[in-house]
């Protein structure tokens, strides 16, 4: 996909499994990819410059839907265009591998259960920086939900490299492989970082 608008034209398909980037593309609407739909950025950098504040929509990459690996992408925004998180996660089954989040203007990444049981995601070679709130935040908001995040060669400058809601919400954690980094409580989070 080089343009914008061919990556929107492949996101709405409903036969599109894998979609490749062949260029660095902005875009000014969220992206949205349906269940177990791979996007593999090819080294390229996704800018999204969404400017809606996100309190009831996500306004960046935006895994709703089950099944879904993003591979081989940097995901941005810029200036403060964008006023949520870069990538938000609802959906179960989710992969990042080798991918960079940067210049968020609340989390990088953040993983929302919100009564889909049990959510899994996995962070392979995933690095964030300058993202305000820190690199991945996560939340599991109902009693019985629970969120399982696996982290292999994870990377983070942030302040905060991860977090979970904690005892805000009334789900479980489950978070592996931050080799490296120190996990505190702060207030009602958990914290992890370097």
């Amino acid at each position: 996909m080089g343009t914008a608008q061919g990556l929107v034209n492949a996101l709405a398909s409903d036969v599109v499994k894998t979609i490749t980037l062949t260029s660095d593309l902005t875009l000014t609407t969220n992206v949205a990819p349906k269940a177990g739909v791979t996007i593999d950025g090819g080294g390229k950098i996704l800018t999204l410059n969404a400017t809606s504040a996100g309190n009831t929509s996500a306004e960046g990459l935006f895994i709703q839907y089950d099944g879904v690996t993003i591979k081989n992408i940097t995901i941005t925004q810029t200036g403060d265009l964008n006023k949520d998180n870069l990538v938000e996660i609802y959906g179960k089954n989710a992969t990042l591998e080798n991918v960079t989040v940067n210049g968020g203007v609340k989390a990088g990444i953040y993983v929302n259960n919100n009564g889909k049981s049990d959510t899994t995601v996995t962070f392979n070679k995933v690095a964030t920086s300058g993202n305000a709130w820190g690199g991945v935040g996560i939340a599991a908001q109902q009693n019985g939900d629970k969120v399982t995040a696996n982290f292999l060669n994870f990377n983070s400058d942030e302040t905060v490299g991860v977090y979970t809601e904690g005892t805000t919400y009334a789900g479980t954690y489950v978070v592996s492989g931050l080799t490296g980094y120190t996990e505190s409580t702060v207030g009602t989070q958990q914290h992890w970082k370097k």
